[in-house]
C-alpha cells in the first residue's frame, strides 16, 4: 500500500505569504480557495468585532490629532459621471493641496510584488519624497509603504448598516451593524486582507483607511482589539472629510501607527547580529539581508535592552487579538542569541505578565522552563504603555451591537532558549522525550507554583540540544494560565474554552462551558504526540487521512444555542475507533506505540458509557488524571527502554487534497481572537434585530520573508 502521510502546514511560521486566519496555525487541511473564499473566512473572524457608527467629528477628536496651520481653503470633489473613479480622485485629491506630504496612487491592477496573496487596494497613499531625496515611482502596492488605503465600491456598495438616528443607545445594541449579505461580507474581507497585509509588512500599533462608495465614505481605524467605522458620509465638499486628509499628512509617523520602538540598527549591530545568527545554526540559507532593532522595557529591572533580529520565524495570521509573532535575535547586551515574542497580551485585571510566571516558575525551581532575559509592556513616550481602544467605545450611545472586545497591551518577552519545533524531530524518541520534559514542567508547575498551563499545544512545546548534546524539551508560553491557589480575589476569571483547538480534550470541545481543570490539559499532551505522530512518520492506511480530519478538526454547531462544538473524534480516538492502535503499531517502533497504547487506555474511561463500564471504572481514571504521575510514568517506563531506533525522524510528504471547510473550526483559537465564544450566540433579545434605514442589514520555521517585511 502507498504510504501515507500529511501537506506541510502551517505548523511553525505560517509566513506572511501562506496559510490564513483563524484556526489554521496547525490545520491539516490544506490551503487552498479562491481570494472570494478568503475574503468570506477572514470576514467571519472578524465578525462582531466592527464599532460603529462612529460619529466624523468624535473620530477626528479621538484619533486624528489636529494640524499646525491652516488648511487651505480648496475643498476636495470630482465628476461622479462616467470610468475611472480612482484616478478622478487621485487628481481631485492633488489638486486641492490638502495633502502636500503623500502622493496617491492608483494600485487597483497592481498588487505588492513582495506579498505573494495578490492584494490590490484601489488607491494607497505613501509619503512623498522630499527635495534631495531618492525619488521612487509608485505603481503597485507596496504594503511595507503604505500608509493609508481606500477600498472603492460601487453606489449600495457599503458593507455596513447606519441604524436610523432617532434609536435610543439601548436600541442600537439591537443592531447588528455589519452587512448581512455575501457582497458586504466579502467587501469586509478584502479590507481586512489589506489591513492585514499593511500591519504584517510594517511593525503597527494601528492603521487608517477610507471606504468609498460613490459620494459617500466612511473612515477606519484598525487595530488588536477592534476596528472603529464613522457613519456613512457625503464626502464630496466635506470639510471634515479633507480635515481627516489633512490632519493625516501631517500626523507623525507615531501617530498614524508606526511602532517607534523597533528601529534601524547600526552597521555595527548589524555586523556584530548577522556574525551571532549565523553561527547560531538556525539560519540554513543564511540570515536575511534586513534587520531590525527591538527595544525591550524590563519591567522588574526598570531598564531598556535592544535585540536584532531579522523577519519573524512565527506569527499570528489575524488582525486582532494577541498577533503573536516571535523573532530569533541577538542580543546587543550579551552577545547571545535568543528568542524574542512580541504580542499583545490580555489587559485583565486579574491575569498576570507572562514575565512574571517565568519569573514564579523559576522561583518555585519547575524544570523545561526556558530561561527568562527580559520582559515589559511596550512604552510610548510618555511611559504609558501601546493599548488598544476599542473595547471602551463598545457601550456609547451611537454604538450598535459588537461582541465583548478585550482590552490588548503591547508586550515583549525575550527567552535565553531558542528552541525548535516538535515537527522538526530527527527520531521518535527525541519526539516523546521532548513532551515528557513538558508534561513535567506543567506537572511541577501544578504543584509547586500551583499554576495550570491551559494551551498545551504543538506550538508550546519546543526541543533543544544541551551543550552535552541531549536532545530536551521546554514549555513555554503561559500568558493564557490560571491559578490553582484558593485566593478568589487573585485567581477570580472567567473560564472561556481557551487553547488551541486540534488539541483540546474531546470532553473541552464538547461542553464549551466545562470549566478547564487538570486532566484537559494532560489529555493536550496525548493529542501533542498523535498529531505529530500522524503528520510526520508514513502511516501505511487508506482510512488515516479521515481520521485525522475527525479528530483534529471536527466540529458542528449546536443547535440549541449555536455554540461550536468538537470532540466526537477525539471521544472516537479513545475508544479506538479514529486512529486505531493497529497504525501506530505498524509503522512506529514498539516502545513508542506502546506510550500511544497505553495513554489512550488511561483516557479512555473519561469516554465510555458509564453503564457499561461501571461507575467505579470512571471513578478511578478520574482519580488517576487528578496528577501528572500516571501520565508521566507511561512516559518513563517506554523511554527506558532500549528497542528506540534513531533514523525514523519527521518524514512530512504531501496528503491527498479534499475540499476546505467553509466555517470555522473553533470558537476559540489560541490567538485568533481573545473573546470567549458565544455559547447562546444571539439570545432571544438579539434576535429582535432592528432594520436599518440604510439598507440591508458579514512553529518555528526559518522561511524567510520578502526582504524588508517584518512578520
Amino acid at each position: 500500500m502507498p504510504s501515507f502521510s500529511y501537506l506541510k502546514e502551517a505548523t511553525e511560521s505560517t509566513p506572511v505569504k501562506h496559510g490564513r486566519s483563524g484556526s489554521e496555525p496547525f490545520s491539516t487541511n490544506p490551503n487552498t480557495g479562491d481570494a472570494g473564499h478568503k475574503y468570506q473566512q477572514a470576514a467571519a473572524d472578524m465578525q462582531y468585532m466592527f464599532v460603529g457608527p462612529v460619529p466624523l467629528a468624535q473620530f477626528l477628536e479621538d484619533f486624528v490629532p489636529s494640524a499646525p496651520g491652516v488648511r487651505p481653503a480648496n475643498s476636495i470633489d470630482m465628476a461622479m459621471e462616467g470610468r475611472d473613479y480612482e484616478n478622478k480622485f487621485i487628481a481631485a485629491v492633488h489638486a486641492s493641496e490638502i495633502c502636500p506630504n503623500l502622493v496617491f496612487v492608483n494600485t487597483t491592477s497592481k498588487g505588492d510584488k513582495n506579498y505573494e496573496e495578490v492584494r490590490k487596494p484601489d488607491i494607497s497613499a505613501f509619503i512623498r519624497p522630499q527635495p534631495g531625496e531618492p525619488q521612487v515611482t509608485r505603481d503597485s502596492a507596496d504594503y511595507r509603504d503604505v500608509e493609508l488605503f481606500f477600498e472603492v465600491k460601487p453606489a449600495k456598495g457599503d458593507p455596513f448598516v447606519d441604524p436610523k438616528a432617532d434609536l435610543t443607545g439601548d436600541e442600537r445594541k439591537e443592531c447588528i451593524f455589519e452587512g448581512k449579505s455575501k457582497l458586504a461580507a466579502s467587501t469586509r474581507g478584502q479590507m481586512i486582507s489589506y489591513a492585514l497585509a499593511q500591519n504584517a509588512s510594517q511593525f503597527r500599533t494601528c492603521s487608517f483607511s477610507v471606504f468609498l462608495s460613490a459620494g459617500e465614505a466612511r473612515l477606519m481605524r484598525w487595530e488588536r482589539g477592534g476596528v472603529f467605522v464613522t457613519e456613512i458620509f457625503e464626502w464630496r465638499g466635506n470639510p471634515l472629510f479633507a480635515e481627516f486628509l489633512w490632519r493625516f499628512n501631517h500626523m507623525t509617523a507615531t501617530q498614524r501607527g508606526r511602532d517607534p520602538t523597533v528601529t534601524v540598527p547600526t552597521s555595527a549591530e548589524v555586523a556584530a547580529a548577522r556574525a551571532v545568527l549565523t553561527a547560531s545554526g538556525h539560519f540554513p540559507d543564511g540570515v536575511p539581508k534586513v534587520l531590525h532593532k527591538f527595544l525591550v522595557h524590563d519591567d522588574v529591572q526598570d531598564v531598556d535592552m535592544f535585540f536584532v533580529a531579522p523577519s519573524a520565524v512565527t506569527h499570528s495570521r489575524v488582525l486582532t487579538g494577541r498577533a503573536t509573532a516571535g523573532y530569533i535575535a541577538y542580543d546587543v547586551q550579551t552577545s547571545a542569541c535568543v528568542y524574542l515574542k512580541d504580542s499583545w497580551r490580555l489587559a485583565l485585571e486579574d491575569l498576570e505578565q507572562e514575565g512574571d510566571i517565568y519569573r514564579l516558575l523559576h522561583e518555585k525551581g519547575v524544570p523545561h522552563i526556558a530561561p527568562l532575559v527580559c520582559a515589559g509592556d511596550v512604552l510610548n513616550g510618555d511611559g504609558s504603555p501601546h493599548r488598544t481602544r476599542a473595547h471602551e467605545y463598545r457601550t456609547a450611545s451611537w454604538a450598535c451591537y459588537t461582541k465583548t472586545l478585550m482590552p490588548h497591551v503591547h508586550y515583549r518577552l525575550v527567552l535565553g532558549i531558542v528552541g525548535t519545533a516538535l515537527k522538526r524531530f530527527s527520531c521518535t524518541r527525541d519526539l516523546c522525550t521532548a513532551i515528557r520534559d513538558a508534561a513535567e514542567a506543567h506537572a511541577c508547575a501544578y504543584e509547586l507554583a500551583e499554576v495550570l498551563h491551559r494551551d498545551i499545544s504543538a506550538g508550546n512545546i519546543l526541543f533543544y540540544k544541551t551543550a552535552d548534546g541531549v536532545i530536551r524539551g521546554i514549555l513555554i508560553d503561559w500568558d493564557l494560565c490560571k491559578f490553582i491557589r484558593k485566593r478568589e480575589k487573585e485567581s477570580r476569571r472567567q473560564d472561556w474554552r481557551t487553547g488551541t483547538w486540534q488539541f483540546m480534550s474531546g470532553l473541552r470541545l464538547a461542553s464549551p462551558a466545562k470549566p478547564h481543570t487538570l486532566s484537559d490539559d494532560l489529555e493536550s499532551f496525548v493529542h501533542v504526540l498523535t498529531y505529530n505522530l500522524v503528520l510526520y512518520r508514513p502511516m501505511e492506511n487508506d482510512g488515516v487521512s479521515e481520521d485525522v480530519r475527525t479528530v483534529f478538526e471536527g466540529y458542528s454547531v449546536r443547535a440549541k444555542d449555536k455554540a461550536i462544538v468538537g470532540g466526537k473524534g477525539k471521544m472516537a480516538f479513545f475508544l479506538d475507533g479514529n486512529l486505531p492502535d493497529k497504525i501506530f503499531r505498524e509503522a512506529l517502533p514498539d516502545p513508542c506505540a506502546n506510550i500511544v497504547r497505553d495513554l489512550r487506555e488511561l483516557f479512555s474511561p473519561l469516554y465510555r458509557d458509564e453503564k457499561k463500564v461501571g461507575e467505579e471504572v470512571i471513578a478511578a481514571a478520574r482519580k488517576a488524571l487528578q496528577s501528572s504521575d500516571a501520565l508521566l510514568k507511561i512516559f518513563g517506563e517506554w523511554l527506558a527502554k532500549d528497542e528506540w531506533p534513531t533514523d525514523d525522524g519527521c518524514e512530512p510528504v504531501e496528503i491527498e487534497s479534499w475540499q476546505p471547510r467553509t466555517k470555522r473550526t473553533s470558537s476559540y483559537i489560541s490567538d485568533a481572537s481573545d473573546t470567549p465564544s458565544d455559547t447562546g450566540s444571539h439570545s432571544s433579545k438579539r434576535r429582535r434585530l432592528i432594520q436599518s434605514s440604510h439598507g440591508n442589514s458579514l512553529v518555528h520555521s526559518l522561511h524567510s520573508l520578502p526582504e524588508g517585511h517584518p512578520i
